[in-house]
Parts: C-alpha cells; structure tokens; sequence
C-alpha cells in the first residue's frame, strides 16, 4: 500500500515525476565516519627538513583490487597540491586519500585543522612514490614529500617542509563492510585508519526492481514506444561503466477525479563514493494518459538534475537488496535483483 502511495504522490506532483525527484539534490560525496584519526603524527612523524630525496624503486604492479582511489573522511580534491606549480589549493573537510596506479605509483593526500581559543592551525600533506604489496604488508617508498602548515594567531604564517623520506610498511587488508561498501583497513603508526573506495561499486552492476514493474520491453528509445501496462513499480539498471537506466509506472488520480496512467524513462551516468551514489540524468522521456481524455495522451521530454543517495545491499552475504536513501531524507527506496 505505501508502495502504491508513493507512486500515485510521485504522478500528480510532476505529471508524471520520477522516485529521484522526491528528494534534493547533492552532487558532493558524503563525508564518511571519521575514527580518531592521527592526522598530525602521520604528517610530522619521523625526521623533519629538507632531505635529498632517494631514487625511486623501478615500476612495479600492485594487486587489480587495490588500485584506484580510497579515501577516509572527507574526499579530499586531487588539487589540494599541484607538484608541477608547487601550488597549495583548499579542502572544505578533514580526510586522507590514496591513489594506487597499477604501474605501483601512489599518491597520498591528508588535510587536518587544529583549533584553539584565538588560534587555529592548518596541515596539509603530499606524498608521491612507489608502493608494493607482499602478502600483508604493504610498502611504500616516497619520492617527493611536502607538508605545509598554516597558523592563525593574530596573523598569518605558512611554512612547508619537505620529508620524511623514510619506507613505511604498513598492514593492509581490502573487504566489504555489512553493507557491501568496499573498504581498505590499514594501520599506520599503530592507527587503524578505514577507507573507502572511490568510484563505481562492481556490486551495483545490473538490474533492480520495486514492485511489479517488468523491466523487458518497458521502454524501445528507437521508436519511442512505452510497454502499455509494465506493472506498477521503479527499476533501475546500472552498468559497469557506470552507465544507468531508469523507468517508472504506476496509476493516480487527478483533482478532477480523472484516472491518470504515467511512465518515466531515463537514462545517464552514476558516480560512485564509499557509500553514496549520485544520479545525472543525460536524458528521459515521460508520458501521461487521462482517462477522461484518452486521445490525447502527453509525451514529452524530460529531465531533472543530479540526485544524490546514501547506497547500501541489505542482507548482502546471503540475499542482497539494493537501498537508496535520499540525502536529507529520512526515507528509503528497496529494490531487488533481477
């Protein structure tokens, strides 16, 4: 019943509006939890000065699963340092990133801020070598390292340093929380530090569907023709690359007590953060019929902008259910595998 609720509300806001319409916006990767987290000794530890940098380790490779982008906290934005300008940008949040090239290049990016009364400070850290994993150790050999601190107390003072240079060999493991989300746990002078991965989730792949809905034949782009009665529900089909599909049926009733049937189709791309997931639509089509006009059905193009969701696999290791939860909603969409 609430399914069936949902849907009709969904129809006469927008003549015929689509399940991600019912909640705002928001592009930016979600925050993830933040532990504890050592910003300061992993920035400072170790020597401190200006260092000759070691010859870095000819090219590895290190395991498929491991290479990408992880980040802790807040997704930090790769121009937090440029090494071809040496120029310093901003981050809006506290977090740590990794990315791992296949090629064993990586890259590490942190930002913290420490307040006191009148005074504040600022840290930022890049580091950019080479790494290799062996069993469950994972070693990485810096080439270049910066650390700039900013301090604000009656004024402004910047300093950078360059170094520590020294190996660090840390414990490493890669699994899925509950939830399916994959995450990187590794411990760093003796801080257990939790990431998430950044970019399309392989556990997303496929097709889902609330209700009755029959995705076969809901909608054929070429000749521009909806399947005359799918079954009322959503369905949303995401590929690999991140390509996505979305279509919507269900019935409702208008202020003039006028029996309304609509479909929504849509099609674009979805990127993939730890645990949240947006939507942008590249394009879509909607069709209403009134019963009290049935020659006069409306067809039309139509879009919307990018929609953002917390994601999660309910019963993931034995029977998993795709969850989107709207940001800044307290409500949830459960889809099912087909």
């Amino acid at each position: 019943m609430r399914h069936a609720t949902t849907l009709r509300r969904a129809l006469l806001g927008l003549l015929l509006a689509l399940g991600f319409s019912l909640t705002a916006a928001s592009a930016q990767p979600r925050a993830q939890a933040l532990a504890p987290a050592a910003y300061l000794p992993l920035a400072l530890g170790g020597r401190a000065g200006p260092a000759p940098a070691p010859i870095p380790p000819p090219a590895g490779s290190l395991p498929p699963e491991l290479v990408g982008t992880w980040f802790s906290g807040q997704l930090l934005p790769r121009a937090l340092y440029d090494p071809a300008t040496g120029r310093w940008g901003s981050a809006n949040g506290l977090g740590q990133l990794y990315e791992f090239a296949a090629n064993g290049e990586y890259t590490y990016l942190a930002f913290f801020r420490v307040e006191a009364p009148g005074c504040s400070s600022e840290v930022s850290v890049y580091r950019h070598g080479r790494a290799s994993a062996g069993g469950a150790r994972l070693t990485m050999r810096p080439a270049t390292v910066k650390t700039r601190t900013v301090v604000y107390c009656g004024g402004r003072r910047e300093s950078v340093t360059d170094g520590p240079y020294d190996p660090r060999v840390v414990p490493w493991e890669l699994a899925p929380d509950q939830y399916g989300h994959k995450q990187m746990t590794i411990v760093e002078d003796g801080k257990v530090s939790v990431y998430s991965k950044d970019g399309m989730a392989a556990e997303l792949a496929g097709t889902w569907r609330s209700g009755a809905i029959a995705t076969a034949g809901f909608y054929d782009p070429a000749a521009g023709v909806f399947a005359a009665d799918p079954g009322e529900g959503w369905w949303l089909s995401i590929a690999a690359d991140g390509r996505y599909r979305w279509g919507e049926f269900g019935y409702a009733t208008d202020n003039q007590g006028c029996a309304l049937a609509g479909w929504v189709y849509l099609e674009g791309r979805a990127s993939v953060s730890g645990s949240h997931i947006t939507f942008t639509p590249s394009s879509g089509v909607a069709r209403v019929e009134n019963a009290c006009s049935p020659d006069q059905p409306r067809q039309e193009p139509w879009s919307d902008g990018a929609k953002g969701f917390t994601w999660l696999l309910r019963d993931y290791a034995t029977s998993p259910r795709l969850v989107l939860i709207p940001d800044g909603r307290f409500q949830e969409y459960e889809f099912l595998p087909e």
